[in-house]
């Protein structure tokens, strides 16, 4: 017996699923997609960037990525969460001051929740 299913209905499936994925890939009204282009060093150097502005002056500013590197038991997870309480009252972390209250999304990927619940005192307000 032949189990392969009917080329008609293999046809209508691909079918589908190539709509389906077309529909996925069209932008839609809101979402726009900037053009890709190509300047020459000059033109590029030429252009005007607007400086990024500080979250944690001078050492943490938008859109870049930071990293803290200590040994294990070194207090990493107190510091970020120092710099992010910082960032998100505009105050002052160590010796460095945010300027403004801006929104933080602290993201633990190595501890657990209970490891941090031990960890951090609750705060309430």
């Amino acid at each position: 017996m032949n189990a392969e299913p009917a080329p008609a209905a293999n046809e209508a499936e691909q079918s589908t699923d190539r709509k389906a994925r077309e529909e996925v890939a069209k932008p839609t009204q809101q979402e726009t997609v900037a053009p890709l282009i190509s300047l020459e060093l000059a033109a590029f150097l030429a252009r005007s960037i607007p400086p990024r502005a500080a979250l944690l002056a001078p050492i943490i500013l938008e859109q870049t990525l930071n990293m803290v590197h200590a040994w294990r038991g070194a207090g990493k997870t107190h510091f970020a969460l120092g710099i992010a309480y910082a960032v998100a009252s505009g105050g002052k972390f160590l010796r460095w001051q945010a300027p403004d209250p801006q929104r933080v999304l602290y993201v633990d990927l190595l501890s657990g929740l209970e490891s941090r619940r031990k960890k951090t005192p609750a705060k309430t307000t």
